[in-house]
């Protein structure tokens, strides 16, 4: 965002969080120009861009019996109940939105994988983290409706993928 703000100073910008079950649906109806998703999402109608992929780590109740492990393979986790944004699988909890993750971890309703990020950013202390290094990775993607013709749009897509290079790894 700021990265386009200085190169177009005259073009107002604001920021929207969008969660993952509004994600394409705020695209496609015009509500946002673009969004930063991650996956899954349905493609169809959408223009893909790949910024980078992350990591992921389980995200435990700090007393859980995998809590304070270095690492964990997918195997560890197999039969823990799984929280699940979309299309739960049988046994897994459907939930909204990231704080719903946070309190039905706690309260030790299930287990779930987060991106790296998730673990830097929110701390909790009835939540640790795990490092999962056999699990898909987490791509992160900005995402525009395909048929939009907007020199604003290839601007700001231009711009994307240098917003944080420290972070970018080819998924």
């Amino acid at each position: 965002m700021r990265a386009f703000g200085a190169a177009h100073p005259d073009v107002e910008a604001l920021a929207r969080r969008v969660e993952w079950d509004d994600q394409e649906r705020l695209i496609l109806d015009g509500t946002v120009d673009l969004a930063y998703v991650r996956r899954p999402i349905r493609e169809q109608g959408l223009t893909l861009l790949a910024l980078f992929s992350e990591a992921r780590v389980a995200m435990l109740p700090a007393d859980h019996r995998l809590a304070g492990k270095p690492e964990l393979a997918l195997a560890d986790l197999a039969d823990e109940p799984r929280l699940r944004y979309a299309d739960p699988r049988p046994g897994e909890l459907p939930i909204r939105t990231i704080e719903e993750k946070f309190e039905s971890v706690a309260s030790g309703a299930g287990i779930t994988l987060v991106p790296e990020s998730v673990a830097e950013q929110y701390s909790r202390p009835d939540i640790t983290y795990v490092p999962v290094p056999d699990a898909e990775r987490d791509e992160v993607l900005l995402a525009w409706e395909a048929s939009r013709r907007s020199p604003l749009i290839t601007a700001f897509a231009r711009l994307a993928p240098l917003a944080d290079p420290a972070r970018a790894e080819e998924p």
